[in-house]
């Protein structure tokens, strides 16, 4: 206790000694308890003044606090970026800890006075006088300055970064400001002529363009085509050169004097080469042209990284310099993510590089050697813009699942005409106006005149007419008349495609570009898996058809070398008697179990498409499944196809076959039709092998030359129709088909040349039978109609239309193995007689070329069939 008491008394005699010795400038109230009277002299007041007069303030320079007040008040720019505001959020909190009165920081875009001395952070603060501006070419991107101008001072760096590090010097050295400080002292100040530049170290010293330096050229820009691309790969350029020289470029908008010019373009030449992308030096400036804007970026970042970014020391483009690169004008689909492993899902990235070229033009190549495998992803179809090259690449469409059948209806490439139009109701009459018209055999549409952009694909429908009502099993009450021609700009008709139907009203018109840029697709294997049956039809076969292929919409496409087969379709269950649901099912033994896949509509479909060509190609048949119709004694086979034509023109397939079973051959009847068509005018063939020519409704103009048809050569409509060097094999007694469900009516002239009938017992395979070569013993006919056996029904049927034999037949050289071979079925007089309701015009002449006459038909007691005139000519005599 003594040492506790001893302890106190030291330390208050301590601090009355403190006290003693101290001039105190004020009163002290503890100790003296007195008060101040408030209108008297503080006598403290006039001692502190007399202090500061005996020591007056050594701050010298540039005082930015004194006495617990700062003189300054800080302002930044908008580019200084978040972490520079925050540093001075925290300069300004820790001054107030330290007892300094603080303004708030304020926006540099408030440009009047704020007080007398600022400090300013940032770039773009010339409005505070000129020696406060900060030179970009001076500092670099790398750089900063600290200076004191006047009252000012001026922090900034050449990007955020270097920004932030210039404050946190001037804090640190200059403020003497740190985490650990807890005084300020008198104040603070700065020298005056404060004045720290560290500047970048450039890369490239120098930079010449035909021996003028850098520094004298401005960045010039095509401003019409540029905006379609993104400009800022002029910022960045302009960036990156300065980073790497210290010259920050200026922009314009036109030339003048030196200029680095970036513009599009639609070609670009180097000498007599066609490139994507080039550089060159001309009359001291730098040209920089893409003919593909959206390629513009990376072309010329490969350009700038090659010629620029990755330069040290000199550069100098004199004269002659001249930079080339084709690659530009073309992707590839692993640029866009494609793996081609034949188990990825590498749809995306094939429909993004088609997206991509599309934009400008590039043509698409396939990656050597890949298998694109095509699932799930598939759910919009790839329009196709550009010319395509697969490259050999095999694709493989997995039409198996729910997926596919949700998509069936899809096509996997699309070529698009340009022009598409369609008017009907309101739309039409506001286009061409009322009770618009036309006549069968007219040449020109003078309601069209004017009214289209280019000469162009027209299809005219009136929905109150019923043409190709269809009799038989698939009967149903026909189609609105419709018809496909090729019309010019002043409405004049192509002759090939002449109206063969009178349109009495126009109820709609499409309108299709035909003078579409022409475009080429070529080398490329696809296989489809298969569709089967899913649970969306309780495991049934029914008529809903997969297409999944090609879909020609547009004019002057050609394919090249396109390989597609069908794969894994299911076997025919020839001898089952049980459906999938263990139910009986009829006639499975002759038709199979009926529910094994889907037909599909066309792999290759020719829709609306003028002046299209398949060649040097290769195309399948599909396996027949049958309609699951368990109350029909006789199932209904669906027509299934790989080649489909609908309201087409000129059409042609050139050196084009069929994948075949090396027992089977083209006439295996367990294959549906390679072909099918409706409304499809101008059809030409030429070495073409394939099981069927079928041309449904409407086919008008056609020709097969150098080709041979396995199963049938089907036809309906009109025209002229040339087989030249045609060779027909199959188990059938008719060379050709003249369709029984349409009417077998052809308003026109057939003409076969050197053509071949090779008729043989046993070539249908359906059922793994082999094939017999046996010639045919019996009799055979060049044509077959559904009139032989044709019911008083059928006789009375209203096809739509008054129904035609071929109006003049050509025959010369024909060649056949049957016994007896004759033109005509045994019609009857009476269907040639306005007795039923389709009355028929029959054929008015026959001539023969080269050849013994053949008799018109089996027997002599037709009048109508053997009072046709019949001409013989032997071009050897003359």
């Amino acid at each position: 206790m003594k040492l506790k008491i001893l302890a106190l008394l030291i330390i208050v005699a301590s601090m009355l000694a403190v006290l003693t010795a101290c001039e105190l400038p004020f009163d002290i109230p503890f100790l003296s308890g007195g008060e101040q009277t408030p209108d008297e002299p503080d006598e403290g007041e006039e001692e502190e003044k007399e202090e500061e007069e005996k020591n007056p303030s050594t701050l010298e320079g540039l005082v930015l606090v004194e006495n617990g007040k700062a003189n300054f008040q800080i302002a930044y720019t908008a580019n200084v970026g978040a972490d520079v505001v925050a540093r001075i959020n925290k300069l300004i909190t820790q001054l107030r800890s330290l007892g300094v009165e603080v303004p708030d920081p304020v926006s540099a875009a408030k440009k009047e006075l704020v007080t007398d001395c600022e400090i300013l952070i940032g770039h773009g603060i010339s409005y505070r006088g000129d020696e406060c501006s900060v030179n970009y070419r001076d500092l670099g991107e790398k750089g900063y300055v600290i200076k004191a101008v006047g009252k000012r001072v001026v922090i900034a760096g050449g990007n955020k970064e270097m920004t932030l590090k210039a404050l946190e010097l001037f804090i640190r050295n200059y403020m003497r400001i740190t985490d650990k400080t807890k005084d300020i002292g008198e104040g603070i100040a700065i020298d005056e002529t404060l004045n720290v530049l560290v500047p970048t170290t450039y890369f490239i010293d120098s930079f010449k363009i035909d021996g003028t330096d850098l520094s004298e050229y401005t960045i010039v820009y095509d401003i019409d085509r540029m905006a379609d691309f993104n400009t800022g790969v002029l910022d960045e350029f302009r960036e990156k050169l300065y980073l790497n020289t210290g010259i920050y470029l200026g922009t314009s908008d036109k030339e003048n004097g030196k200029n680095i010019v970036f513009r599009c373009v639609d070609e670009v030449y180097g000498d007599t080469a066609d490139f994507g992308f080039g550089a060159y030096v001309k009359d001291g400036s730098l040209y920089v042209e893409c003919a593909y804007d959206n390629a513009f970026e990376s072309a010329f970042e490969n350009f700038a990284k090659k010629t620029i970014y990755d330069v040290v020391g000199s550069i100098n483009l004199d004269k002659n310099f001249k930079y080339y690169s084709e690659n530009v004008s073309c992707v590839y689909y692993t640029d866009f993510g494609a793996v081609g492993d034949g188990k990825t899902d590498d749809f995306k990235a094939i429909l993004s590089a088609h997206q991509y070229a599309n934009q400008c033009g590039q043509k698409v190549y396939g990656d050597v050697g890949a298998t694109y495998y095509i699932n799930e992803d598939f759910k919009e179809t790839i329009f196709v813009k550009t010319n395509v090259d697969f490259n050999g690449a095999t694709f493989i469409i997995n039409d198996f699942g729910d997926a596919a059948y949700e998509t069936r209806t899809l096509p996997l490439f699309t070529w698009l005409s340009d022009i598409v139009e369609n008017y009907s109701g309101k739309t039409l009459t506001e286009k061409f106006g009322e009770g618009i018209t036309l006549a069968k055999g007219d040449t020109t549409i003078p309601w069209l005149a004017g009214k289209l952009e280019t000469k162009s694909l027209v299809v005219l429908w009136n929905k109150n007419k019923k043409d190709f009502n269809r009799y038989g099993a698939n009967a149903n009450g026909g189609a609105d008349r419709h018809e496909v021609m090729i019309v010019e700009k002043d409405g004049t008709i192509d002759p090939d495609t002449i109206p063969v139907f009178d349109f009495t009203e126009v109820t709609k018109v499409e309108i299709r570009g035909a003078e579409d840029t022409p475009l080429t697709v070529e080398n490329g294997k696809f296989r489809n898996i298969c569709c089967q049956t899913v649970a969306a039809t309780a495991f049934k076969a029914v008529y809903h058809s997969y297409h999944h292929g090609f879909s020609f919409q547009s004019s002057n496409v050609t394919a090249i070398n396109i390989d597609h087969m069908m794969i894994e379709e299911p076997d025919l269950n020839v001898t089952a008697t049980k459906d999938k649901n263990g139910e009986t099912k009829a006639n499975t033994a002759k038709y199979g179990t009926r529910d094994e896949s889907y037909p599909y509509t066309g792999w290759f479909s020719f829709r609306y498409s003028y002046n299209c060509t398949l060649k040097d190609s290769k195309f399948d048949a599909h396996t027949v499944y049958y309609e699951d119709k368990t109350t029909s004694a006789n199932p209904v086979a669906m027509g299934t196809y790989d080649y489909g034509a609908n309201n087409a023109s000129h059409v042609y397939l050139i050196n084009v076959e069929q994948y075949v079973d090396d027992d089977s051959g083209i006439a295996d009847a367990k294959f549906w039709g390679i072909m099918g068509t409706n409304g499809a005018k101008n059809l030409h063939h030429k070495n073409v092998t394939m099981n069927r020519f079928d041309a449904h409704a409407g086919f008008w103009n056609g020709s097969l030359i150098d080709t041979t048809i396995g199963r049938c050569i089907n036809i309906i409509g009109g025209g002229t129709f040339l087989l030249e060097n045609v060779t027909r094999v199959g188990d059938s007694s008719n060379f050709m088909d003249m369709r029984s469900d349409y009417g077998s009516t052809f308003d026109g002239d057939l003409i076969l040349k050197d053509c071949t009938f090779l008729a043989h017992y046993g070539y249908n395979t359906a059922h793994g039978d082999k094939v017999n070569t046996t010639p045919r013993d019996g009799a055979a006919r060049l044509l077959s109609t559904g009139f032989t056996n044709a019911s008083e029904e059928y006789l009375a049927w209203d096809f739509g239309y008054t129904c035609y034999l071929p109006q003049n037949i050509t025959i010369e050289n024909f060649t056949y193995k049957s016994p007896l071979f004759y033109i005509f079925p045994d019609i009857p007089d009476a269907v040639f007689a306005n007795n039923y309701g389709t009355p028929y015009v029959c054929t008015k002449s026959v001539t023969f070329i080269n050849m013994d006459p053949l008799p018109l038909c089996s027997k002599t007691s037709l009048n109508v069939l053997n009072s046709i005139p019949v001409k013989v000519i032997n071009t050897e005599e003359k």
